[in-house]
This record gives structure tokens, sequence and C-alpha cells, in this order.
């Protein structure tokens, strides 16, 4: 998200890994549905990962939060 991380996603999971060792950083697990989708705000302060009815906002650096955006009905 800021350059110095790599976001990869993998089922219901976001893993977040140094992008020069790919060492692991942190690990989001069992996310609310499979994850479709990763963007990352301008600032990295953000992630968002969306999946099937909604979105889960990440911070990507300490504390670790997610924070579930839901919808209803399909795209």
């Amino acid at each position: 998200p800021d350059g110095r991380l790599l976001a990869v996603a993998a089922g219901r999971n976001v893993h977040l890994h140094d992008a020069g060792t790919l060492e692991l950083r942190h690990a989001y697990a069992a996310l609310p549905a499979t994850v479709e989708a990763l963007a990352s705000s301008p600032d990295g302060r953000q992630l968002a990962a969306a999946s099937y009815g909604g979105v889960t906002l990440l911070t990507p650096h300490a504390p670790f939060v997610a924070r579930k955006l839901a919808w209803t009905g399909a795209c």
C-alpha cells in the first residue's frame, strides 16, 4: 500500500508482506467472504478488501484494525 508493504489476498485472508524481504508482517484472517479486490488509499493508511456483500477497511500498520462496511444485494 505505501511501497514498503505488499498486500496479497488469498481466499478470505489478506497478508501484508515486507516488499523488500517478502517477510510476513501481518495477516488478516477469515474476512467475511472471499476477497475479490484490494485497493489502497493514496496515503497508504487504509487498505480496502472488497468481497461479496461489502468491503472491509484494513489498517496496514499497527494498530491493525478491520472494519466491515456491508451492503445488501448483488452487483
